[in-house]
């Protein structure tokens, strides 16, 4: 191998090292974006920020429990005929000891 083909496969090998480490700096950047994006998933957040299109999500009650449920903004979907913040537990209306304070979602179901 001449000197000129053993230069310029030093450079390609350091181009390449190159890439991948943009590649490894990509994936790490991304990594630390879902990892964020979890933490704040798995904080309490006020009951006023909650999504109410009748999504799932995990009801806290300040000082007391919490319970699976969801936002019912058709009245006709319910035995009271009432809107609001229900419990999963065949759609019984928040009426614990005081209406749910915070929220979070839920988390993702396990992979088979």
């Amino acid at each position: 191998m001449s000197e000129a083909e053993y230069d310029d496969a030093v450079r390609a090998l350091n181009r390449m090292g190159e890439k991948d480490l943009a590649d490894i700096e990509r994936e790490k950047s991304k990594a630390a974006v879902k990892v964020e994006r979890i933490k704040s998933a798995a904080e309490w957040q006020p009951i006023e920020t909650a999504p109410k299109d009748g999504t799932f999500i995990i009801l806290g009650y300040a000082g007391s429990h919490v319970s699976e449920g969801r936002w019912v903004s058709d009245p006709s979907r319910n035995h009271w005929r009432e809107t609001g913040w229900f419990d999963t537990d065949a759609d019984v209306l928040c009426d614990h000891p005081g209406r749910p304070t915070h929220w979070m979602p839920l988390p993702e179901p396990p992979n088979a």
